[in-house]
């Protein structure tokens, strides 16, 4: 983890699909592992921290590309009535 710099913060989890239009019908609530990346550099700085990842393994859904800092934020907001846990830690 020391050659990922600050400016690169990751999360990962376990999530069912959403029923949405940017899903594959055939992927929708189906259990999937979801890694979330935020950038704050440039964008060929990103892409080239992000590419290992993305040779990993074949990608289901590819929602990364560069969006305003409130977009990223308002990503994470829980729809009203869902019981959700969310806990954070920093590791170096």
């Amino acid at each position: 983890m020391s050659s990922v710099p600050d400016e690169l913060a990751t999360g990962i989890g376990l999530w069912c699909a959403p029923n949405e239009h940017y899903v594959p019908e055939y992927l929708r609530g189906e259990p999937m592992v979801v890694i979330m990346l935020c950038h704050a550099g440039t964008v060929e700085d990103g892409q080239r921290l992000v590419a290992p990842l993305r040779d990993i393994a074949p990608v289901a859904i590819d929602q990364l590309r560069p969006m305003p800092y409130a977009a990223v934020n308002y990503m994470l907001d829980v729809p009203h009535g869902v019981r959700s846990y969310w806990k954070t830690n920093v590791c170096r």
